[in-house]
């Protein structure tokens, strides 16, 4: 027995070392982006041999002790909506590497809407979760507030807020190139932008060293679009999508997408407009302090948002190795909004005074950005790139609300009017390297950047007369913020065997001015490291593990001093002491991908000293010490852990069928030293529907939302849950498009928000109730050639280094949620 054991024991190593492998990467054949989850085979004659997916670099592995060297086989790739790829190998003894293997689309299957319906809904990478807001049926008459209620790692409470990864830090990227706008008004604009208009939102939850330090929760990326080859194989011509829009609730929506392209020159057009009413929201606000009791109701409302985004792109390619592209952009997004109010005020229950009211309101954000960007391929690898990029943005935003009072007992409340005039330009410079190292496994990436940003906040308060019109009394409020950031990093990603490595260190310093009636200036360093590792331990599993650390600086709104008098019962104001904030995140997550199945499970913890927060506290008036007033205002006060677990499983048991769910569960706590407070609390978000294709084509969708309420210092927001569901058809093959789909709640149609705050001196609760009831109707029609789209480099300039937060500078979800 003993030389049995030692015999075994010799010819283990090389009983182990005999396995046999073949190796290989899958990419895109327009773009040269991995293709994860593809189905990769090894047959003998009919029999499967070795059986694995494509990992989140595209790279598979089929090995098998039944693999046999000098012997013929039959490598077969499948991957839904692409051609599928069957080439004969010979395997050598021990490794055999073969090297990238383009896929190319197959536009059959792409136009059958049977095969649509089974492809991905969602993708899993290392760094961020994609979702195909075109193959979801609800797409065509949806928002893409609505899509955002469906993708994993991002949750959209009743009353619009969203949050990325947990968190309310992130930023918002359209087609790869950071949108000011859009980052300043998320919700807004979402809530009036048609989904029809987008094709992918790209969550990128473990952004690297190559984006700016700024946004905790990582980005938004809105795909409009999607890359070619940019090749002479595309015929010159023309195609596009032109879409219409509109529901019960009196929203009318518009959208034109086209491409053009004349032998090594295309451009591209993207362009929609929406306009959407809202009517009939009231409010219930009782506010207290002290012995004093306000109560407002507010309402019903009438408010008109229009929106309007058109982007160019256009791109030269003078050879397969350069290529120019360049950009210009304008978004336009307003509202303008009338409610009529009552207040009473009580003192130990006694009447103090009261006061009707009728506010106005307007407000207008702009964003005008340009880029220039060129990009030059290598030809000792298609991996080693160099980009060059240049981007002007120019973001105004204006705003005025008028506050007329009449019916006034016990208080000589005047009128008042608030004016505010501010904006961001900016100028950004970049340069970016990647370079496989040794293989093409191995990948470095470095860059520099400069970014120069002046935020202004030219703000003026008016008091009135009684005709409305005549100024008795004004203040204003000038004040200039400078930065000039400069920044460089550097990143490696690859594999290494079955692991998955990207680690990266990002190095900022921000010189930083501010004149108001002085002039001072600060500067300061950032060091910004990430890491993860991913280990496939399976064809068709993987489990990974990451680090990120992100810093938060505060926008213009949080540091301008301008004091809003708007409301008659509060003030806010920013805090020019403000100085960035750091969040610390981990997150250990695990991947089931199969052609069925797609599983994501993310186990996270986030925390954050001296972060930055908003808060209210009851005390002397800045400017009348002996009046006292609720005021709203930030801080570096905050210190905040969090629990999250995130998940999304997606299930197709048949072909015209799938079933999804995605959801999230945590618990936060937060706790200021500087005020004696804290909160905390469970939270959770449940997202589950059905898709479906029955005869003649017919794709049907149901979808269920819910969540619990969400906790902040002070206070906490209540939950919400919806129910909504789709018909779409297509005809004259798949150009014409018509989609239904309706939207309501539990509450006959009529959604009700509650939340309550409470701090220094005083507490507050609220109620308001929205329509949320509604049917839309989508047509889209499209014409011209297929397979024409503007080629744009792989890198570009991403601006998300500033935390803007919206307009209305330091007003409390106390002052918004009582709508004064």
């Amino acid at each position: 027995m003993k030389r049995i054991l030692t015999i075994v024991w010799l010819l283990l190593p090389a009983w182990l070392g005999a396995q046999n492998s073949l190796q290989g990467r899958l990419v895109d054949a327009q773009t040269g982006a991995p293709e994860i989850g593809a189905v990769t085979q090894l047959l003998e004659g009919e029999s499967v041999r070795a059986y694995a997916l494509t990992d989140s670099l595209g790279v598979f592995t089929l090995e098998s002790r039944l693999l046999k060297a000098d012997t013929p086989y039959l490598l077969v790739v499948e991957n839904l909506g692409r051609k599928p790829v069957r080439r004969e190998v010979a395997l050598a003894a021990g490794r055999t590497e073969i090297g990238d293997i383009p896929l190319e689309d197959d536009l059959q299957a792409l136009e059958s809407s049977k095969v649509v319906s089974a492809r991905k809904l969602i993708k899993m990478d290392v760094d961020k979760v994609t979702y195909d807001v075109a193959e979801d049926v609800e797409s065509k008459a949806s928002t893409v507030l609505d899509m955002l209620r469906k993708v994993p790692m991002v949750t959209v409470d009743g009353q619009d807020n969203i949050t990325v990864n947990g968190s309310s830090s992130f930023k918002v990227y359209v087609d790869g190139k950071p949108n000011e706008m859009f980052s300043s008004n998320p919700s807004k604009i979402f809530k009036v932008m048609p989904a029809s208009s987008v094709k992918n939102i790209e969550v990128i939850t473990n952004p690297g060293a190559k984006y700016d330090a700024e946004g905790t929760g990582g980005v938004l990326n809105l795909i409009t679009q999607r890359n070619a080859d940019g090749t002479s194989a595309i015929p010159d011509g023309a195609n596009g999508t032109l879409s219409a829009g509109a529901n019960s609730q009196g929203s009318v929506s518009g959208g034109l997408y086209l491409n053009v392209r004349k032998k090594k020159f295309t451009l591209g057009l993207n362009a929609y407009t929406a306009w959407q009413p809202n009517r009939g929201v009231t409010s219930l606000t009782e506010q207290t302090m002290g012995e004093t009791v306000i109560r407002t109701e507010a309402g019903p409302s009438t408010q008109k948002t229009p929106f309007t985004s058109v982007e160019l792109n256009a791109n030269y390619e003078a050879d397969s190795l350069n290529l120019v592209s360049a950009s210009f952009g304008f978004d336009y997004w307003s509202y303008r909004s009338q409610s009529p109010g009552e207040t009473v005020a009580l003192f130990q229950d006694a009447p103090l005074y009261s006061y009707h009211s009728q506010s106005e309101s307007f407000g207008a954000w702009s964003g005008y950005n340009a880029g220039l960007d060129y990009q030059h391929t290598f030809r000792s690898s298609k991996l080693r790139t160099l980009t060059l990029s240049y981007r002007l943005g120019i973001d105004p935003q204006k705003g005025r609300s008028l506050s007329l009072y009449s019916d006034r007992v016990g208080t000589e409340i005047p009128s008042r009017r608030v004016l505010t005039d501010d904006g961001i330009d900016s100028h950004t410079l970049q340069g970016d390297f990647t370079t496989p190292l040794g293989s093409e496994k191995h990948l470095l990436s470095s860059g520099l950047k400069f970014t120069y940003r002046h935020n202004r906040a030219d703000d003026f308060y008016h008091q009135l007369g009684e005709d409305g019109e005549t100024v008795l009394d004004e203040s204003e409020s000038k004040y200039h913020h400078y930065n000039y950031i400069a920044a460089v990093y550097s990143e490696y990603s690859g594999t290494v065997g079955k692991w998955g490595l990207k680690a990266g260190l990002r190095y900022e310093h921000t010189f930083q001015t501010a004149v108001q009636e002085h002039r001072y200036k600060v500067n300061y360093p950032n060091f910004v490291p990430n890491a993860s590792i991913q280990w496939n331990f399976a064809p068709t599993q993987n489990i990974g593990l990451a680090y990120n650390m992100r810093i938060r600086r505060p926008g213009i709104n949080y540091l301008s001093p301008f004091i809003n008098r708007s409301s008659p019962t509060s003030i806010s104001y920013g805090n020019p002491d403000l100085v960035p904030a750091q969040d610390h995140s981990f997150k250990l997550e695990y991947h089931f991908f199969s052609p069925k199945v797609v599983l994501n499970a993310a186990l996270s913890y986030r925390f954050g000293n001296g972060s930055i927060s908003q808060y209210a506290f009851y005390g002397p008036d800045p400017e009348d010490p002996a009046v006292e007033i609720l005021q709203n205002t930030y801080g570096n006060i905050v210190d905040n852990h969090g629990y999250m677990l995130n998940y999304f499983i997606s299930w197709n048991p048949w072909k015209d069928t799938r079933i999804y769910s995605s959801g999230n569960g945590g618990y936060q706590t937060f706790r200021s030293r500087a005020l004696g407070e804290s909160n905390q609390g469970w939270n959770g978000f449940l997202n589950a529907g059905i898709q479906q294709t029955i005869p003649w084509d017919i794709r049907l969708s149901a979808n269920f939302f819910g969540m619990t309420r969400r906790y902040s210092l002070q206070g906490w927001n209540g939950g919400f849950c919806g129910l909504s569901a789709g018909i779409s058809k297509s005809f004259l093959e798949d150009r014409l498009n018509i989609s239904l789909r309706g939207f309501t709640n539990f509450n006959k149609g009529k959604a009700r928000f509650r939340g309550a705050s409470s701090g220094n001196g005083y507490s507050l609760s609220t109620e308001t109730r929205v329509p949320v009831r509604q049917i839309g109707l989508e047509i889209s029609w499209t014409f011209g050639k297929k397979n024409i789209q503007v080629k744009k480099v792989g890198k570009t300039i991403s601006d998300d280094d500033v935390m803007s937060g919206e307009r209305g500078g330091a007003a409390s979800t106390a002052t918004q949620a009582a709508g004064m």
